[in-house]
């Protein structure tokens, strides 16, 4: 079995991957002529999930699955590529759960930075100031959690270690995950952001999610509420982001995730006051690439074993 991966992969990580596999080929790869060669005879290509190189993919006579080394994959189920995955019957997994510890913890640090009033408070310190500003808890207080996947119920359970009540919204509300007190649909989402002090988006990023938090939505939010998206970017209509926090709709908000990436240095959101800034460090922490190969491993021999895959995508559903 040969597979290639379109990103230059670790030495180490490679190693450990032929040693679990034996007789498998492993290539890693991120010129676009190398990868352009090699992807002929692939059964297993391995790609980051904003990948939509179509061409390529047209040239991948043996390809069967494709496994993304992160949990988005909303690149790879673009119009440009997602037909030709259909047409080839080409398998999507993602690596949905290895990243699930850093998600929690770096919102439950945005949470009590906003509680507790951390960042302006180091601002204070820049300027010498001492003054004791107005600060709270987080025992008591509702989390609106949006999208109860793996990453959302992550966040789910470590705040009710801080005694906060749960709510979560999902397609089909018909089972409480871990982590929450109430599931409920799609459509309870603006009764649920009246009284939420806190919101989370931590949806995939679909047809259904694509613009899901704008103008409507920031409006009915109670004005001492936080927002926060660790999602996708694009789940955020961001001038009324702007707009809601100019206009103290809302008290706050924290982007890890955004529609262009690097931001920008001329983007609005750097201006933009009560908004905290992180450069899609979410997922980020030492042990990512061994999770992920390890996760791979397993993916591997149940695919050779021909057992279901972990992480499979519905390519209607788009998760």
């Amino acid at each position: 079995m040969k597979v290639l991966f379109t990103f230059a992969l670790n030495e180490k990580y490679l190693g450990e991957l032929s040693l679990y596999n034996t007789g498998d080929e492993f290539v890693a790869s991120d010129k676009n002529e190398e990868l352009a060669a090699e992807i002929v005879d692939t059964d297993l290509l391995v790609c980051k999930g904003s990948f939509s190189d179509r061409e390529l993919l047209e040239k991948a006579e043996k390809l069967k699955w494709i496994q993304s080394w992160s949990a988005g994959v909303d690149g790879l189920l673009s119009d440009n590529v997602k037909d030709i995955l259909r047409e080839k019957n080409i398998i999507l997994t993602n690596m949905s759960g290895v990243h699930v510890d850093s998600l929690g913890e770096q919102v439950i640090g945005y949470l009590i930075m906003f509680s507790r009033r951390l960042h302006e408070l180091y601002l204070q310190q820049q300027e010498r100031e001492w003054n004791r500003l107005r600060v709270s808890i987080l025992k008591d207080k509702e989390l609106l959690i949006v999208g109860t996947g793996a990453v959302g119920q992550s966040v789910g359970q470590r705040a009710k270690i801080f005694g906060m009540k749960v709510v979560g919204i999902k397609n089909d509300p018909s089972r409480i995950p871990a982590g929450f007190d109430q599931i409920y649909g799609p459509e309870e989402l603006h009764n649920l952001l009246q009284r939420a002090d806190y919101v989370v988006a931590a949806v995939p990023l679909t047809d259904q999610t694509e613009n899901m938090f704008g103008q409507a939505e920031f409006a009915v939010m109670q004005d001492t509420a936080y927002f926060i998206n660790i999602a996708r970017g694009q789940v955020v209509v961001d001038a009324e982001l702007i707009a809601a926090l100019e206009n103290n709709e809302i008290a706050g908000a924290a982007l890890d995730v955004f529609r262009e990436e690097p931001l920008p240095a001329d983007s609005p959101f750097y201006d933009t006051a009560n908004l905290i800034i992180t450069p899609h460090t979410g997922g980020l922490f030492p042990q990512y690439n061994e999770r992920a190969v390890s996760l791979l491993n397993n993916n591997l021999e149940r695919f050779k074993t021909k057992n279901d895959l972990l992480n499979k995508i519905n390519y209607l559903k788009g998760y």
